[in-house]
């Protein structure tokens, strides 16, 4: 079986680009995530201290994860930790708030990647430099980093990812590998089977639409499609590294308008069904490496 995850945004109600944190209870968003069949959510560091804020407990949260069978938990996202001056002094607050969380609630990652300012001319070397500080900072927490490849961003595709983990060389870092970004940037599934699986620590699935709207910024924040709604091929993707011997849970990460105009119950059944149904897809076709026959999805 194939555990799903509910990612952040999927319910969350807010844009990226708003900033802030979701209006929508909490308890009401684990009880929706449960009720559709997730094994699974994403907590973000502004919706963690804004609950705080409001006097939840770490406890209390943990109860109701535990309480509705939030076995996979993942935190994310970490923006702007190769800055200098404010920019980075608010990333080490950040990061410091993130290996809190993913050591309270038993997070299996922690995610993060490039700028998402556009133009950024780092060069890579320094870019690596920095992100292997933070490696040895989060080993030092017992906290496993996701690389996520953002299209727009000074690391925007595969090979940038797998570079920066590579040439960090800390065992704690890894990809995390989401069908959006991945084909917005052009998707190759012969280097995707050729990666070894033991370095993809998290997958988000989603779906693109067959004309990006906007920048590439806009189209990634308001209209991504649920999975198999588009014409990324997700049930392939899936099928690929389900081959390849990838075990980790598959988060589902829609972020669009569409979605966000959802109320959270409908939310979570339409894009655990749809991701479910990509899964089961893939599984169904699967050809794997020890010949054995899995079973996917619900």
């Amino acid at each position: 079986m194939t555990d799903l995850i509910c990612s952040y945004y999927t319910l969350a109600g807010v844009s990226p680009a708003a900033g802030g944190y979701s209006p929508r209870p909490f308890a009401e968003r684990v009880e929706a995530c449960a009720r559709a069949g997730y094994k699974g959510i994403g907590l973000h560091v502004r919706d963690y201290r804004a609950l705080r804020d409001k006097g939840h407990s770490d406890a209390q949260l943990r109860d109701m994860l535990e309480a509705n069978g939030m076995v996979n938990v993942e935190v994310e996202f970490l923006l702007n930790w190769f800055a200098d001056g404010a920019a980075g002094e608010q990333s080490r607050r950040d990061e410091d708030t993130l290996y809190h969380m993913a050591n309270t609630f038993g997070a299996r990652v922690m995610f993060l990647g490039g700028d998402m300012a556009e133009g950024n001319e780092m060069p890579f070397e320094d870019l690596t430099r920095r992100f292997s500080a933070v490696a040895e900072r989060a080993a030092s927490a017992g906290v496993r980093l996701g690389v996520e490849p953002c299209a727009w961003t000074n690391v925007g595709d595969l090979d940038d990812a797998l570079r920066l983990v590579r040439d960090c060389g800390a065992s704690n870092a890894g990809l995390f590998l989401d069908v959006w970004h991945l084909s917005r940037r052009g998707l190759d599934y012969e280097r995707l089977r050729s990666l070894d699986p033991g370095l993809i620590f998290g997958v988000q699935l989603d779906d693109v639409a067959p004309v990006v709207q906007g920048t590439l910024a806009e189209d990634c924040l308001n209209n991504r499609l649920l999975p198999g709604q588009g014409v990324a091929d997700t049930a392939r993707f899936v099928q690929t590294l389900l081959e390849i011997g990838v075990t980790c849970p598959f988060s589902v990460e829609i972020i669009s308008d569409a979605q966000r105009a959802l109320p959270v119950a409908e939310g979570a059944s339409v894009s655990f069904d749809t991701a479910s149904a990509v899964v089961d897809e893939a599984a169904g076709k699967a050809e794997y490496r020890d010949g054995n026959a899995r079973t996917g999805g619900r």
